[in-house]
């Protein structure tokens, strides 16, 4: 987890902003973000130390703003805001967690978290997708 704690040390809004926003459409990835996958996200936030008041301001923000877009759309919307590599893991790391505790990783969630960590500069495949998305697992674990 400590690439998921030096992201959240150095991470400003808009990196906040990215990790939901790739979140959501791990979410969106079987058509839309529900309520579990929403808690999911809000815990997985406030375990990693983000404020719990902030975060549902957050999470129904981004959701208002990638309302109406595909998965694949929020993701490049996301990928605006990665300022730097750290953010980049962090938007991995969260949407894989969030994916797996709400369900598992099915086929369509896989596609877009590939996608996440071409748009983010991971890559996939890779060491480095599969080391964080193994932090992911982690973090869905804990």
């Amino acid at each position: 987890m400590s690439t998921l704690r030096n992201a959240i040390n150095n991470m400003d809004e808009n990196g906040l902003w990215a990790v939901v926003a790739c979140a959501i459409a791990v979410g969106k990835a079987d058509g839309r973000m529900d309520t579990s996958e929403k808690q999911e996200l809000a815990q997985c936030l406030r375990s990693v130390g983000c404020d719990r008041g902030a975060t549902s301001e957050i999470i129904n923000s981004v959701m208002d703003q990638v309302d109406g877009m595909g998965p694949n759309e929020v993701v490049d919307w996301a990928s605006e805001y990665v300022g730097d590599e750290s953010i980049g893991d962090a938007c991995l790391v969260i949407a894989s967690a969030v994916a797996a505790k709400a369900g598992g990783i099915g086929a369509k969630e896989g596609v877009v978290l590939q996608y996440i960590a071409n748009a983010v500069g991971i890559g996939y495949p890779g060491n480095r997708y599969m080391q964080l998305l193994g932090e992911g697992m982690q973090l869905a674990n804990s």
